[in-house]
């Protein structure tokens, strides 16, 4: 699966994704709907509670953002790195 054109070119989207909301300041539609059934609004996104929860740390919401973007940068040079095969006819 590593060598997945597919796989490997829909991870880089998702993880684009999540990196432009991130640099962009635009909450995940999933936070935004997940905070509205619990009856608020947070300002931190579902990734950072989770961190805080797990690890019992806070970071501001900046941290999260590099750490974002470092990740997309890290898939595209494993893209780059070890690129997908194409199947053999």
């Amino acid at each position: 699966w590593v060598r997945n054109p597919w796989f490997r070119y829909l991870h880089v989207g998702a993880i684009a994704y999540v990196a432009a909301e991130a640099v962009l300041g635009i909450a995940c539609p999933l936070t935004v709907w997940e905070d509205l059934l619990r009856g608020g609004v947070r300002a931190e996104s579902f990734v950072a509670r989770w961190v805080h929860r797990l690890l019992y740390y806070r970071a501001p919401e900046w941290v999260f953002t590099v750490a974002y973007l470092l990740w997309a940068v890290a898939t595209l040079a494993t893209l780059w790195l070890v690129p997908p095969r194409r199947r053999a006819a």
